[in-house]
């Protein structure tokens, strides 16, 4: 979803240099602009571009393309290059962990080195690294609140720990709407102390002032995205933080238009889209939630007209289907048990999403998967009697499936000790049997969606729904023909990439 998202909005095309060559470039010109030739500030201009480079790359990579993932792994040679030998002044390792954390691609170790030496040098200097660090925080004040917290979050995503500490630390007590934005940001962080440091930081900004009462209600919708262990921090937080908030403002309501979502693809993404008026405008509120990983991102798009969003939608190049908003909500709190079980919160994105669909607090919902699948088929009144082959043979008809097959290193590594197509596919169809808790996941997933649209694919769901059962039992999949056309399509795959 993402990649074709920058493709509508952005219109980029093929990149004429490889990642590892625009990463050369790119850090030689930070190296030059620190020692003030022209060269670096042009390099600054093509951050946008690098950033999105590297996040279609990893998204090919992640869908199992082979060059991809190593064009990935030469780019970050050169960045692990660039870091050991010492040249990278401190505002170059700043703008790479704020490329790289905007694209979700970790730089490495060696990266994380070089600032632990450049902060330790910065120490030393007659400047104290606390003054410094203040009077940066002080800039942020001018950007947009949500826009700073977004980018902070994603510059400090892979800095080591002591690095991100001082910085969050640094905005402790200020009382700018935007250091209480970033700050309220951290509280859906995965690092316990970092947490900590953010709700110190926003209880000692309400003793310096009073805060606005939105500041509250974030918290309290924030509560139901963060895992179990959090919420004694987001507590103390909120009840420090009510008392000194200021009295409620009305604001603006956006009207519903309409929702849609997609069928889960085969690496177990899944999009909700919603489409919000405002005014004369629309405003796109975007959210994706993965199988196995629940939810992954979230985004409010302002200024779109209805025709834009119907373009984007369909530009997709997946199956979009209308949906209601309580399927949506359902969706994201499946997504958001998800999350919790693994212990990890959802981005700042989501709180922004949320908000714009008028949702106060989302809670997840731990349903088992084969526990959804009894709902939907027992909780129907127009059942029709199905056979494992007919629902399978319906779903392949109508190419719902047709990009559910397994692929990545570790599918790659066991076809390729494999000669002969009839082996991979029954290594591939093994592969499936190992992750079959992901395709019932992925069944229930789209049964639901289906179930809910109605139009225009019917009594689709009940195949989903059929399949999924199976994939939840225990009965072998190499019965399942959806399984044997998935380990085809995982063989002509990697026979694509291989050949």
């Amino acid at each position: 979803m993402l990649q074709q998202l920058l493709s509508a909005l952005e219109g980029h095309g093929a990149q004429n240099a490889s990642l590892a060559e625009e990463l050369q470039t790119y850090i030689a010109g930070l190296v030059d602009d620190d020692a003030g030739e022209s060269g670096g500030q042009e390099a600054f201009g093509r951050a946008a571009d690098l950033q999105n480079l590297l996040t279609e790359i990893r998204i090919a990579a992640n869908g199992g393309d082979r060059d991809a993932r190593e064009e990935l792994e030469e780019g970050l040679a050169v960045v692990e290059a660039a870091a050991e030998a010492g040249d990278l002044p401190g505002h170059a390792i700043m703008v790479l962990f704020q490329i790289f954390g905007e694209a979700e691609v970790d730089p490495g170790d060696a990266l994380r080195k070089a600032m632990l030496i450049n902060v330790d040098a910065d120490r030393q200097s007659d400047v104290p690294v606390e003054l410094r660090l203040s009077d940066a925080a002080a800039d942020l004040a001018e950007l947009d609140e949500d826009v700073a917290q977004t980018s902070f979050a994603a510059m400090i995503r892979y800095m080591p720990k002591p690095a991100r500490y001082d910085l969050v630390h640094a905005l402790g007590g200020r009382v700018e709407d935007t250091s209480r934005t970033i700050l309220l940001g951290c509280l859906l962080d995965s690092d316990p102390d970092l947490v900590r440091i953010a709700a110190e930081g926003l209880i000692a900004s309400a003793r310096n002032a009073p805060v606005p009462s939105r500041l509250v209600e974030r918290l309290v919708l924030i509560r139901g995205l963060v895992p179990a262990p959090i919420h004694p921090a987001v507590d103390t937080t909120i009840a420090a933080l009510r008392p000194k908030a200021s009295a409620p403002v009305a604001r603006e309501q956006l009207q519903l238009v309409k929702c849609v979502a997609s069928i889960c693809d085969g690496a177990g993404a899944q999009s909700l889209l919603a489409l919000m008026r405002r005014g004369k405008t629309h405003v796109m509120v975007s959210f994706m939630v993965k199988t196995h990983s629940g939810l992954a991102d979230a985004m409010v798009l302002n200024d779109f007209s209805k025709r834009e969003f119907d373009a984007i939608a369909k530009g997709m190049g997946i199956v979009i289907v209308p949906v209601s908003l309580a399927l949506m909500q359902r969706r994201l709190a499946i997504a958001l048990a998800v999350n919790h079980e693994k212990g990890a919160a959802a981005t700042f994105g989501f709180v922004q999403a949320l908000e714009a669909l008028g949702i106060a607090a989302l809670r997840p919902d731990s349903i088992e998967t084969e526990a959804l699948l009894d709902e939907l088929l027992t909780e129907s009144t127009s059942l029709v009697p199905l056979t494992l082959a007919e629902a399978a043979a319906r779903l392949d008809d109508m190419e719902l499936t047709e990009t559910w097959f397994e692929a990545g290193p570790d599918c790659d590594e066991r076809l390729d000790r494999l000669r002969g197509t009839k082996q991979r596919h029954k290594a591939a169809l093994a592969y499936i049997e190992e992750r079959r808790a992901f395709w019932a996941a992925q069944c229930a997933s789209a049964a639901l969606v289906l179930r809910d649209s109605g139009k225009p694919f019917g009594p689709l769901w009940q195949d989903f729904a059929v399949i999924g059962r199976h994939f939840a039992g225990r009965e072998p999949v190499a019965n399942n023909p959806l399984a044997h056309a998935m380990a085809q399509r995982t063989v002509e795959a990697h026979e694509s990439q291989r050949y």
